[in-house]
């Protein structure tokens, strides 16, 4: 985590318009339907090798706070390019970038620009970071490699829970599949009249 002046958990929600810039091959609704539950979002979705990004982007996200998402590894040297200019035109204070997995991609981010590094990308790390932007689970973890001068194995700061959780069912000991198992119990009974 790179927090510079602890943008981190965000704070005045409320107050803000917010953006989410998806630059990946595949979108995570998990991410997307987490962030939701703080806040709407508007979802812009950039696709590495196909296409212009600053003209896709536009002036949408000098009006938001903007959520950048690095959901690839980018080899593609205008891929990297075109990152370069959408990070080097963010407002410090008003975007994070989130890099699931690709420990490489940090390379890119100015340290003026709030930062996650997510170890993995399994279903669950999407819904815990979207939860970390927002305060609804505290962030305590280091990097774990080296990536250049800055980005150092050990880096690592710590925000605090703000807000409250969205559990997921495995956390509180509940298998999932019962509660679908409920889920039908109960819309049959509705279905059938057994409820007003």
């Amino acid at each position: 985590l790179n927090n510079p002046d602890s943008i981190l958990p965000i704070k005045h929600i409320n107050q803000k318009k917010f953006t989410i810039v998806w630059i990946g091959k595949t979108k995570k609704n998990e991410f997307i339907k987490y962030c939701n539950y703080y806040v709407p979002t508007t979802f812009i979705e950039l696709l590495p090798g196909k296409e212009d990004w600053k003209s896709r982007i536009g002036n949408q996200v000098k009006y938001s706070f903007c959520i950048y998402v690095l959901d690839t590894l980018l080899s593609d040297t205008s891929d990297i390019r075109q990152l370069k200019t959408i990070v080097e035109s963010m407002p410090a204070g008003n975007s994070v970038i989130v890099n699931f997995k690709n420990h490489q991609n940090l390379s890119y981010v100015p340290t003026k620009i709030a930062a996650i590094q997510l170890q993995s990308a399994n279903p669950n790390d999407y819904k815990y970071a979207a939860q970390a932007i927002f305060g609804g689970i505290s962030l305590n973890a280091q990097l774990l490699v080296n990536v250049n001068e800055y980005y150092k194995f050990g880096l690592g700061k710590t925000t605090k829970q703000t807000r409250l959780k969205y559990s997921i069912p495995e956390e509180v000991g509940i298998d999932p599949s019962k509660l679908k198992e409920i889920d039908n119990i109960v819309n049959s009974s509705i279905s059938g009249g057994a409820f007003p």
